[in-house]
C-alpha cells in the first residue's frame, strides 16, 4: 500500500469521524413507569409537581429559591433556580423539554404511552445524539436522564408518592380471636380496652398462643356510637363463648400495608392515602380493613401516640 493510499484513507477516516461527531439524529429509548397514565400525565404536565422530584428544583424550590412562568393558554411553563431553567411545553401526550444548565441548552421528548397494563405507562424518551454518540451509545449530556429516572423513582416509591410507605404481602393473621360491641364514641377509648382484656382472658384460659399485636376496626354509627371489632391473631381456635369467636383468612391471599406512627386523630391521613393507591392500581377490597397496633399500645384519647400497620385486603 503506497503513502498516497494510506494518506487518502486516513483523510476519508478524519472527515468520517468529523461528520458522525457533528451530525445529529433523533434517538429514541423507552423507560418504562409502574404508575397509570393519569398519573404521570399529571405528573409531567404540572410544574408544582416537577418541584416535587427534579432534583434541580426540589431543594430551591422547597426553600423559596426558584421560580415560575406558566402560559396556560400555550400549554407552557418554565422552572428556573440558580444557573438553571426548565421549558415544558405540552403537546398532546408529548412533552417537549428544554432544559438550560449555564446558559448551555438541550432539548428532548417525553412521548407518554399507555401500556397494556393499567398502572403502568411507557415514556418514548427522544433526544438528539451526534452519530457517534448513537453508535457507540454515548451519552449527550453528563445528566440527560435525569428528569425521567427522577420522576420514575418518585412515582414508584410509596413514600414519596403517596407520603407512606405501602406495600403488599401476604396475609399472616390468619386466624384471629375476636369480639365485637356497638359503644358511645365518647367512652370508646374505656370501652375498647375492657374488650381486649376479655379477650385476653379467653386467650389464657384456653392456652392459646398470641401470634401478632392486637387488631381493630371502626364502624361509625351516628354521631355518638361506634361499633368496634377488636381481635388478637392467635395459633389456633377454640370453642368460642360470651360473645368471642374466631375469623379466619386464608394464607395465600394478600393485603396492602401501610404504616403510621403519630397521633391517633392524625392516622386518617394514611387511610386517603391507600384508598388512593388502591384507585391508582386498579385494586379491589374484597374485606374490611384493620388496624393493627404494632406496639400493643392501644389509644386511650385522640392525641394518642400510636404505631399503626393498616390493612386492606385486596384483589
Amino acid at each position: 500500500m503506497t503513502k498516497r493510499v494510506v494518506a487518502i484513507i486516513a483523510a476519508v477516516l478524519v472527515v468520517a469521524v468529523t461528520i458522525c461527531s457533528f451530525v445529529k439524529v433523533d434517538v429514541e429509548e423507552k423507560v418504562v413507569i409502574r404508575a397509570s397514565m393519569l398519573n404521570t400525565f399529571r405528573e409531567l404536565s404540572s410544574p408544582a409537581e416537577w418541584q416535587k422530584w427534579h432534583p434541580a428544583f426540589a431543594s430551591a424550590c422547597a426553600g423559596g429559591g426558584c421560580g415560575v412562568i406558566q402560559d396556560n393558554a400555550l400549554k407552557i411553563f418554565t422552572l428556573k433556580a440558580s444557573g438553571y431553567s426548565l421549558r415544558v411545553k405540552n403537546e398532546g401526550a408529548s412533552f417537549i423539554i428544554t432544559d438550560t444548565v449555564n446558559g448551555k441548552s438541550r432539548t428532548y421528548c417525553y412521548n407518554a404511552i399507555p401500556s397494556l397494563q393499567d398502572d403502568s405507562t411507557t415514556i418514548l424518551v427522544v433526544r438528539p445524539k451526534t452519530i457517534l454518540q448513537a453508535v457507540f451509545h454515548l451519552s449527550a449530556n453528563g445528566n440527560e436522564n435525569v428528569a425521567i429516572d427522577s420522576l420514575k423513582s418518585y412515582i414508584e416509591t410509596p413514600a414519596k408518592y403517596y407520603g407512606f410507605n405501602i406495600e403488599v404481602h401476604p396475609v399472616i393473621d390468619t386466624i384471629v380471636v375476636t369480639t365485637k360491641k356497638t359503644v358511645p364514641a365518647k367512652a370508646k377509648y374505656a370501652e375498647i380496652q375492657d374488650l381486649y382484656n376479655k379477650m385476653n382472658g379467653f386467650i389464657a384460659a384456653n392456652h392459646l398462643t398470641i401470634t401478632q399485636p392486637c387488631i381493630m376496626h371502626y364502624y361509625k354509627m351516628g354521631n355518638d356510637s361506634l361499633k368496634v371489632e377488636a381481635g388478637i391473631p392467635v395459633n389456633k381456635t377454640a370453642q368460642p363463648r360470651d360473645g368471642i369467636t374466631f375469623m379466619k383468612m386464608p394464607a395465600n391471599a394478600h393485603m396492602l400495608v401501610g404504616y403510621y406512627k403519630g397521633s391517633f386523630a392524625g392516622r386518617t391521613a394514611l387511610y386517603a392515602a391507600m384508598n388512593k393507591y388502591v384507585q391508582d392500581h386498579f385494586l379491589r377490597l374484597v374485606a374490611a380493613t384493620y388496624e393493627k397496633y404494632l406496639n400493643n399500645r392501644l389509644p386511650n384519647n385522640d392525641s394518642s401516640q400510636v404505631e399503626i400497620a393498616l390493612h386492606f385486603p385486596i384483589y
